[in-house]
């Protein structure tokens, strides 16, 4: 099995995450078994649709200021027929997240040109129409090859885009013809995508400007997956948001601010080490998603 981690490892995060965790994550990790599909990378995509479900510009309080932003990126890892698009598909049907009393669902669309990213996202309206891009917004691509071609045409602005994507910053396009401008801070949106391990290099290959770290890499992977009886999506409790979390957005806890406030110290005086900066923020991300 080619993979980051044993077998053996597998089983150790496994256990970690979902033994005598709650019976909604031992819901998706026997759903998960029941239709062959990885339970880790399940809960993340699970994770992903429920940021990808948070409104425009909700804080995430990490301790530094301005906070940070729910947009996160997800890389699916696997051979060819693994399931990474399953993967995603059943993620869609099983997450539900309400925002006081209304069902949210992210804005799905493909991701084409920088230009079209930035498009779609000033194209989004508010319920005072002004452009408050208050939809949040789901990127996907099945294809990782398709969206690295993308990327390599002369004069993309796709790579650049998804940076500032991640990060939540402001983007736009000004020429003889349109404006287009999206604030900071001013939307959400999250991107999905599928590799293979010979075809992922393409995302870390070149210039080092930082995407591949941006990513949260995750491989469709279960080394004690069984030919199990395929069973219907398991009946989760939404996942149940007050009104004003686009505001009061999401808090972290005492040792997680300090661990964070430690590696921020280090990174300034040039001791940045491995799970630091952006893959530190990425964390973060995942685990508001979690939570």
């Amino acid at each position: 099995m080619t993979s980051a981690y044993t077998p053996e490892q597998w089983r150790q995060l496994e256990d970690i995450i979902f033994d005598g965790s709650s019976a909604q994550l031992e819901a998706i990790r026997d759903y998960a078994r029941a239709n062959q599909l990885p339970p880790i990378a399940l809960l993340v995509m699970c994770a992903l649709r429920v940021l990808a479900s948070l409104p425009a510009g909700t804080p995430l309080k990490t301790g530094f200021m301005p906070p940070g932003v729910p947009n996160m990126i997800v890389m699916l890892i696997g051979y060819p027929g693994a399931g990474k698009d399953r993967t995603q598909q059943a993620a869609s049907e099983i997450v539900t997240v309400t925002i006081g009393d209304k069902i949210v669902t992210p804005k799905e669309l493909t991701p084409g040109s920088g230009e079209g990213i930035e498009t779609a996202l000033a194209a989004i309206q508010d319920d005072s129409g002004l452009p408050g891009l208050s939809t949040p917004v789901l990127f996907g691509d099945s294809e990782g090859t398709g969206l690295a071609a993308k990327m390599k045409r002369e004069s993309s602005t796709l790579r650049s885009n998804l940076l500032k994507l991640y990060s939540g910053n402001a983007m736009g396009t000004a020429n003889k013809k349109d404006t287009v401008t999206v604030l900071a801070r001013s939307y959400t949106a999250c991107l999905w995508s599928c590799a293979q391990w010979d075809t992922a290099h393409v995302f870390l290959q070149g210039d080092d400007d930082g995407l591949k770290h941006r990513i949260m890499w995750i491989e469709v992977l279960d080394p004690d997956a069984t030919l199990g009886n395929s069973s219907t999506p398991p009946t989760l409790h939404p996942v149940a948001l007050p009104a004003s979390i686009g505001h009061a957005g999401i808090a972290y806890c005492g040792d997680a601010l300090a661990d964070m406030a430690q590696q921020g110290i280090d990174g300034l005086k040039g001791r940045a080490t491995t799970g630091s900066g952006h893959a530190l923020y990425t964390r973060c991300k995942l685990a508001a998603g979690l939570a």
